[in-house]
This record gives C-alpha cells, sequence and structure tokens, in this order.
C-alpha cells in the first residue's frame, strides 16, 4: 500500500522518489494530510531531504 502511494505522490506532486519516501516515512497516508499538514512541517521535511542530496 505504501509503494502504491508513494508511486501516486511522485506523479501527482512531480516529487523525487526520496521525497515521498520522506513524506510516507514522517505519517502521510493520505493526499489529505499533505494538504492539512503545516507548512513548515512540510518544509522542514524537504529540506533534510535536499540537504541529504547534496552531501
Amino acid at each position: 500500500m505504501e509503494t502504491e502511494f508513494q508511486a501516486k505522490l511522485i506523479d501527482s506532486l512531480s516529487i523525487s522518489e526520496d521525497e515521498a519516501e520522506l513524506l510516507v516515512g514522517a505519517g502521510m497516508k493520505s493526499f489529505d494530510e499533505i494538504a492539512y499538514a503545516e507548512e513548515s512541517s512540510l518544509k522542514t521535511l524537504l529540506e533534510v531531504t535536499d540537504k541529504k542530496l547534496k552531501s
């Protein structure tokens, strides 16, 4: 189920596999959870991914 949702995230939101894994790993199980998540929380998650990719 998680792999299927990750694929939907990648296709629908045009994000990387790493970003999709991070969102799911953070407990995001639906598009609604992502839509209603605090913007600062999402930015923090995605910044962590960006830093990992650059190092």
